[in-house]
């Protein structure tokens, strides 16, 4: 694509990869995410969320490193990201206070801790870690059920019922 086509369809290098970062997070399944959070009960969206992200994740690993591995570079690719994080930070917020509101977080366990947790478990680098430690897609998924429910002092978590 020229240069020229890529400023008179998007005016700027900015907004072109931008859009390219949102199409690739709507292609990948973000939506499908945001329904999984609206399960009634935050464990159910928990159940639903880490297999969901996981798939996205791996669907375009090698795209999702490449975009992370830009925005760390290149302003041009951060609005993207910055928007992507910025709404599974408010998920995972409204989710972590879902848990404390059905009284499921374990003795101790805070709302801010367990905000921090599912960030972690939600984000492409833990899955990345995982995927380059050889752990299959399931495996993956089911370790995160694990760590999330010992972590987070959950009554059950994944096919545990």
């Amino acid at each position: 694509m020229a240069r020229s086509t890529v400023y008179d369809t998007f005016g700027s290098r900015s907004a072109f990869l931008d859009a390219i970062a949102e199409d690739i997070f709507a292609t990948a399944g973000m939506d499908d995410i945001g329904q999984a959070l609206t399960a009634a009960d935050p464990i159910q969206a928990i159940e639903k969320v880490l297999p969901i992200g996981n798939r996205m994740y791996s669907s375009q690993r090698e795209i999702w490193r490449a975009l992370e591995s830009m925005a760390a570079i290149d302003t041009s690719v951060t609005s993207a990201i910055v928007r992507s994080e910025t709404r599974r930070a408010a998920g995972m917020r409204d989710l972590a206070e879902r848990l404390e509101a059905h009284r499921y977080l374990g003795t101790g366990v805070t709302t801010a801790f367990a905000e921090a947790h599912l960030m972690v478990m939600t984000s492409f680098a833990t899955f990345d870690m995982l995927a380059e430690h050889g752990l299959s897609l399931e495996a993956i998924t089911e370790w995160m059920f694990i760590a999330t429910r010992r972590t987070l002092g959950l009554p059950q978590l994944g096919g545990e019922r």
